[in-house]
């Protein structure tokens, strides 16, 4: 029995790890200019958001430019 509760939390945990990095790629976190990529370093998908710590304002990337929300 432990064994099985033993594998059911590690698939948990996998699955918290997975649900964090997709809110990672799709919510920046705040910064003083308009990211060119994720947190990752990769291409930024559209939808995603971050916080403007200049302006004190949430943008959203559009596919082409980011868009004060």
């Amino acid at each position: 029995m432990a064994a099985q509760y033993a594998q059911y939390a590690q698939t948990q945990a996998n699955l918290s790890q997975e649900l964090f990095n997709d809110f990672s790629v799709l919510y920046l976190g705040a910064k003083t200019s308009n990211p060119t990529q994720d947190n990752q370093g990769n291409p930024l998908i559209v939808g995603a958001l971050y916080f403007n710590t200049t302006s004190n304002i949430m943008k959203v990337w559009n596919g082409l430019s980011w868009q004060n929300l």
